[in-house]
This record gives C-alpha cells, structure tokens and sequence, in this order.
C-alpha cells in the first residue's frame, strides 16, 4: 500500500512530537505496520519534506550532542523497563530519537557479545597455560626425585663396582641388583643409575637370577610282582 507524503509527514511528527507516541502504539491506531513506522522515523529528515509544510520543531537543526558509551547505556537500561506511553516521555525528556535508542541497543548487544568471545578466549589461553605450567612441574618434580635417588645410590654404593672383564661375586650381584631397584624406585631412570655404580643396564639385567624351570615330578618306580 502507498502512502502520501504528507501522511507519513504526519505520522512523523506524532511519532517525534512534544507528546511522542511510540511507533507499537500508533500502529494500531492507524494500522500501519510498526516496522513502516519505524522507517519512516529513521528516515524523518527526508519525510519531513514531503509534506509540503514544515513546523517551526521540524526546521531545528537537530542535536549535535555526542553521547558517551556510559549515557548511552545509561539510557538503554532505564528504557527496558519503560512502557510504550512511558517510553515516547522519556525520550522526549532525554532528548533521544526512538532510531537512535534502537542503535544503541544493537550497539550494547555486540558489545556484549564480543565481551563473551574475548573472555571465552581468554579463559581457554589461560587453561593452555596452567596445563602447560603443570607439564613442566611435573618434569622439574621427576628430575629432583631423579638426582635424590642418584645421591642416595651413590652413598650406599661405595664407588665404582665396574670395570671390563670385572666378575662379581653372588652377593656384590645382590647387592648392585637391590640398590639398582631402590634407586629406580625412588624415581631415577635405570641406566642413570647403572651408570652411576660403573655399570652397563645390560650388566645387571644380565646379573638378575633367572627363573628357575619348573621340575618333572620324581618317576613311579613300578611294583614287582612277587611269586
């Protein structure tokens, strides 16, 4: 459906007026839609024009002052809770176009949104970070229990137990093979350890006793017969 210019001219005005009534409530006054209104609001330096008549209200330059984010919002929030017939006064009292507050809105919602982002991203660097952090304890942790187990091997070693072609007795055997355990337990790697006592991994592994095979069961000896 068209419409004249002087009725949009009109609309305008009831809409941006001393009284304002918002774009909803006049929409079903005179059953335009609300969304045509709208436009016609946004587009109200121009509509104006049209209808061949202009008020002295609609000759004023329009406002040049510029409002911080702070205001802005300021009057983001106080609107959401206002009705329509609220809502027109308030304006007017603020001196806020009805366009301009539907901007503002916009604006304060991608604010938020790019404030989520950053701090989703920021919460998942700082998760990297701690995970790595965490990593590199744990290796500092090992690598301490590591040089414990080493200095406690090398107290209860008693120096060097090496040397090629060097044969041990059953019982330096034992012993090489039980401080080796310990010291592995106690967090050090086994050739570290091995090495420390002048020996070769493949040497006490080598000095371990093997596991015995199993023995056949003792033969039947078969009954004789006697006569």
């Amino acid at each position: 459906m068209k419409y004249s210019p002087e009725f949009k001219a009109q609309m305008v005005r009831r809409m941006s007026g001393p009284i304002p009534t918002s774009a909803t409530a006049l929409s079903y006054e005179v059953d335009v839609p609300q969304s045509t209104l709208s436009r016609w609001l946004r587009q109200a330096p121009t509509v104006g024009s049209m209808g061949g008549h202009q008020s002295n209200d609609d000759r004023k330059p329009k406002s040049t002052r510029r409002w911080t984010a702070d205001e802005k919002l300021r009057v983001v929030a106080a609107a959401s809770s206002l009705s329509d017939d609220e809502l027109g006064a308030f304006l007017r009292q603020e001196g806020v176009h009805e366009a301009q507050l539907v901007e503002w809105r916009q604006q304060a919602h991608s604010a938020l949104d790019t404030s989520n982002q950053r701090r989703k991203s920021k919460a998942s660097f700082e998760d990297k970070k701690i995970r790595a952090l965490e990593k590199e304890l744990r290796r500092k942790e090992k690598a301490l229990a590591e040089v414990a187990a080493l200095l406690t091997l090398k107290k209860k070693g008693g120096g060097d137990l090496g040397g090629r072609g060097r044969k041990h007795s059953l019982e330096e055997r034992r012993l090489v093979i039980a401080l080796v355990d310990e010291a592995v337990e106690a967090g050090a790697r086994l050739r570290p350890a091995c090495h420390l006592l002048g020996l070769t991994d493949r040497t006490v592994h080598a000095g371990r006793p093997r596991t015995p095979l199993a023995t056949s069961a003792p033969a039947r000896i078969p009954h004789r017969r006697t006569s």
